[in-house]
């Protein structure tokens, strides 16, 4: 996880200084092209804090399935959350994929079936990451009630812009600085507890079955 969390901290170091300089713009903005460039800082903002969370999320999610790749778990030897999770992976794919990839099924089903970025794809907020920790069995965040409307935010005007709905002036103009900064700081808290609930489910073997 060391690397996950450097990953992270780098991200979150990058949306600081982004954020101070948004910041600096914005203030210091007189003119209407200026002002123009102020509102666009300001949208892009959303996108950076957005993949910082979808990231986060991903690289994390994959150790745990490094690990069981790792110590060549079997699939009868997983929780009965990991193995929903990977046989509803295997739907993915084609009968003649998993034939052709398959030489022992009970080991190849856990590492060659699952695939991150089938559950984190431009749809990551609060209610995604809880239910991705349902899925894979690893705790859940104690401080989603706080978060969940700042990631929220971020995921709908990440997408928005994305997709074309909205214009970066249009976001830009309905958003502020100290905004920013409150959704960025609530993405980060919440993305280290994402990281530290992952190392303790690895740490502890906490995807292998009891008993």
């Amino acid at each position: 996880m060391d690397a996950v969390r450097e990953d992270l901290y780098q991200r979150a170091k990058e949306l600081t200084s982004y954020l101070r300089h948004v910041g600096s713009v914005s203030e210091c903005a007189r003119s209407e092209p200026e002002k123009a460039i102020a509102r666009s800082l300001r949208a892009a903002a959303y996108l950076i804090t957005y993949n910082l969370v979808e990231a986060t999320a991903r690289n994390a999610v994959r150790v745990v399935f490094d690990r069981l790749k790792d110590e060549s778990i079997s699939f009868d030897r997983l929780t009965v959350q990991l193995k929903l999770l990977l046989l509803t992976h295997t739907r993915r794919k084609s009968p003649q994929a998993l034939a052709e990839a398959f030489a022992n099924i009970a080991t190849d089903i856990v590492v060659k079936v699952f695939e991150p970025g089938a559950l984190f794809s431009g749809n990551v907020d609060a209610r995604t990451l809880r239910d991705t920790a349902r899925k894979i069995g690893y705790k859940q965040n104690s401080t989603t009630g706080r978060a969940a409307p700042a990631l929220l935010m971020v995921k709908n005007n990440r997408n928005d812009l994305a997709h074309g709905h909205k214009t970066f002036s249009d976001i830009g103009r309905d958003t502020t600085v100290p905004d920013l900064r409150m959704h960025a700081a609530q993405a980060i808290r919440y993305m280290c507890e994402v990281v530290r609930n992952i190392e303790k489910f690895v740490k502890d073997r906490e995807y292998l079955a009891s008993g």
